[in-house]
């Protein structure tokens, strides 16, 4: 006799499908992507033994409450992620094995029985399968614009000849540079101090010192969707355990991982699609969404007091705030906006308890930003300065010929107005939930107060502050993770108990609504826009206008049936999350598998034969420096410019993008002097020059017209002078300069092919 329902839903086998359908599915991308089997178990050896065994443990010592299974391993995810610190330290400074500590960590929770105790007596709950279904479902959305909008155009080894991303190969650059070094440092200039947040790349060091797997294959292939898709599941296990509700995790994680903006196509900032685009280009912001909303809870937890809330804030609350501190600078800013949010909330509720517990809890995130500001980051700005509405504005000259580098008046104020409107619709209209809670904010939850201000506080800083590299953005990223959750509580505290009836209703309306968005996306993408500051405007503004035509319409529709009592069992703000959720899916759909694909495919092609292109002999030559080297080693090469061979100070302003990372990317080796970039102070130099930071000047320019000097004149006298600046080998990129001479006599070729020359320097 079969088994009923209800008892094969709850059966073990039928609850892990949705899981290990997202297994298999990762582990096909993967080797899709290049990856051996072999890499790929290995990988997953390390995630399992070293990352959520311990953190699993570490989590559960400190942590109180009840839980579900799947929050518990999403947490200890997140607390094996901040172990791989100390792990990397424990090798760099004693020289002890990576699994030491993990080991440890079992040996010590098993040996001490209090530990041990409270460790095996956590009382873990269950979640339906419909719950974990819709989050799996949700990691299989985001796993597929990964492959469509990454994977697939970064493959780990070149092969001929190949266009990587160029943040891509600063990020390499800097995970080899942490194979060898606590702190690291600038690996293009050797000895320059790295004022930067470099967790995701001691994590990636990590990763590729446990298993031996390439660091190329672990960032453009392994890292990104294993840190991507476990920020899915921490976002929805601890969204709905915070909350209360129980599909207000998935929601959140919808928002944040699986729709994006309501535009066309991807434009130029600040329209571009955020949630695709800097899950990849930027490491320190995915691996920090792993580490915001377990901090939330811990912050939530005390506000509310619970039970053993202090001792969670002190022992697992300021490790968290310090990852984040060390994952993103943006984070703990956004944070502390939030906390401020909630004090004011405090004191106009004459609400004492609630003021001193967020002041406490202000005090632990000011006490981890101060520190991380005198340390990680050196007292630096980064290059963040005051400019009210720079991005706006920005926008605004893009599209006329209109420079507008003041705060803006009259006509240009307007324009200004108009495109700040349409942002927020396009790219924050799955945050609408938090205006649920503005009327009733008396008695709102503390932790809606934390999460909305956090959101509010982050816009604000994208919209005051100014960057080079338009890095003021992450402010508003950060702050989207926590805003995301509290816009999918208050949804959630407001809709009605869903019927067979509602559900047809709420899906008519997705189809319809997604359907016709996708349509006029796909066609916008495909006929890009006339000239002129109001065709511009119009093509940014229509999707964003379709969808709030069909929330205006639903809405209606929903108002009318309710006044003449036909009980739809649906409510407005159900019917409004419908629409926006459609449209969000649309574009990601549209922006990943119609218009990407082929600009990519023509940007490839074009840049074939560039400079920017990294070939596969460049690659052997700079492995074979590593193979043939300490990690002490340092290159002099002549490879500086991402594109044209006139630099900086010596002819117009746009010949040379000092951002060509790859010979410290794939040697693991420090640079004399290679792309200097992204080093810092050119960023600070643009500030007081206002020169683009990739055409700064080198700042030390006798260094420069050394190194220089020796690749274009070979001389003894050269050679002695870099080896006195500490380098030993000297790489060619004969492929960029092919005029250049030969370095022999005065250096010995150890190495050479018909793109790259490896000398060893007579030191």
């Amino acid at each position: 006799m079969s088994k009923p329902p209800r008892a094969i839903a709850g059966s073990p086998i039928v609850r892990s499908l949705p899981a290990a359908v997202v297994i298999v599915a990762m582990v096909v991308v993967a080797h899709r992507g290049g990856v051996s089997y072999g890499d790929i178990g290995l990988y997953a050896v390390r995630i399992i033994v070293a990352v959520l065994l311990p953190g699993v443990l570490l989590s559960r010592l400190v942590r109180s409450g009840r839980r579900t299974g799947i929050d518990d391993l999403a947490v200890g995810f997140a607390v094996g992620t901040l172990v791989q610190i100390p792990v990397w330290w424990l090798f760099l400074r004693l020289g002890l094995s990576y699994w030491i500590l993990p080991l440890v960590v079992v040996v010590v929770v098993a040996a001490w029985p209090a530990a041990r105790r409270r460790v095996l007596s956590v009382d873990l709950d269950s979640t339906p399968l419909a719950w974990s279904a819709s989050v799996a479902a949700i990691c299989l959305v985001a796993l597929g614009w990964l492959r469509g909008d990454f994977l697939r155009w970064s493959p780990p080894e070149p092969g001929l000849v190949h266009n990587y991303d160029n943040d891509l190969t600063f990020h390499l650059s800097v995970a080899a540079e942490a194979k060898h070094a606590m702190p690291p440092t600038v690996p293009q200039v050797a000895g320059e101090p790295l004022y930067y947040h470099w967790l995701a790349h001691a994590d990636m060091a990590v990763a590729s010192r446990m298993t031996g797997i390439e660091l190329s294959t672990i960032l453009f292939q392994l890292w990104v969707p294993v840190i991507l898709l476990a920020g899915v599941v921490i976002v929805a296990a601890c969204g709905s355990r915070i909350s209360g509700h129980l599909w207000a995790g998935p929601l959140a994680a919808l928002f944040i991982y699986g729709i994006g903006e309501l535009v066309g196509a991807a434009t130029s900032r600040p329209f571009a699609p955020l949630t695709q685009v800097y899950s990849w280009t930027s490491p320190s912001q995915t691996i920090a969404a792993l580490f915001a909303i377990p901090a939330a809870g811990v912050i939530i937890d005390y506000l509310r007091r619970q039970v053993g809330s202090t001792r969670q804030l002190w022992l697992l609350g300021v490790p968290l705030f310090l990852a984040l501190a060390l994952a993103k600078s943006s984070e703990l800013p956004v944070f502390m906006g939030g906390a401020g949010f909630v004090l004011v909330v405090a004191l106009l509720r004459r609400d004492c308890a609630l003021a001193s517990r967020v002041l406490v809890a202000g005090l632990a995130l000011t006490g981890s930003f101060v520190l991380s500001v005198m340390t990680v980051y050196g007292r630096q700005s980064g290059g963040i300065a005051l400019s009210p509405l720079f991005v706006m504005r920005q926008q605004v000259a893009a599209h006329t010929d209109v420079q507008i580098d003041a705060f803006p008046s009259g006509a240009t104020l307007i324009a200004v107005a108009v495109v700040t409107a349409i942002w927020v619709v396009a790219v924050l209209a799955r945050a609408w939930g938090i205006l649920l809670i503005i009327p009733r904010w008396r008695s709102a939850d503390p932790g809606q107060i934390l999460l909305a201000g956090a959101l509010v506080s982050g816009i604000g800083a994208y919209l005051a502050l100014f960057h080079p590299g338009g890095s003021q953005v992450f402010f508003m990223i950060s702050a989207f993770t926590l805003g995301a959750l509290a816009s999918a509580w208050a949804i959630c505290e407001r809709a009605p108990r869903l019927t067979p009836k509602s559900f047809m209703v709420i899906g008519g309306l997705t189809i319809a609504s997604g359907l016709t968005s996708y349509a006029v996306m796909d066609r916008l993408a495909k006929t890009p826009p006339d000239n002129g500051f109001g065709a511009q405007v119009l093509f940014l503004a229509i999707p964003a206008l379709i969808v709030l035509a069909a929330v205006a319409v639903s809405a209606s529709v929903v108002v009318v049936a309710h006044r003449r009592r036909r009980i739809l069992h649906v409510s407005v703000s159900t019917v409004v999350t419908a629409a926006i959720v459609a449209g969000g899916i649309a574009s990601t759909v549209q922006y990943t598998f119609s218009s990407l694909p082929d600009t990519s495919i023509a940007k490839a092609r074009a840049d074939i034969t560039s400079y920017a292109a990294v070939t596969g002999k460049g690659v052997t030559a700079a492995r074979w420096i590593r193979d043939h080297s300490d990690s002490d080693t340092i290159v002099a090469t002549n490879r500086h410019c991402l594109s044209g061979q006139v630099f900086p100070g010596s002819g117009p302003v746009n010949a040379c993008y000092v951002v060509s990372f790859w010979v410290s990317a794939w040697s693991e080796r420090r640079v004399l002097v290679e792309g200097w970039a992204y080093s810092g102070k050119p960023v600070e130099e643009q500030l007081k020059n206002g020169r683009p930071y990739p055409t700064q000047p080198f700042w030390d320019q006798p260094l420069l017209a050394a190194n220089d000097g020796f690749f274009e004149k070979p001389s003894a006298e050269g050679a002695a002078i870099l080896c006195k600046r500490g380098a030993t080998y000297a790489l060619l990129d004969r492929r960029y300069q092919p005029d250049l001479p030969s370095l022999e006599p005065v250096a010995q070729q150890v190495f050479a092919n018909s793109d790259v020359e490896v000398y060893r320097l007579p030191c």
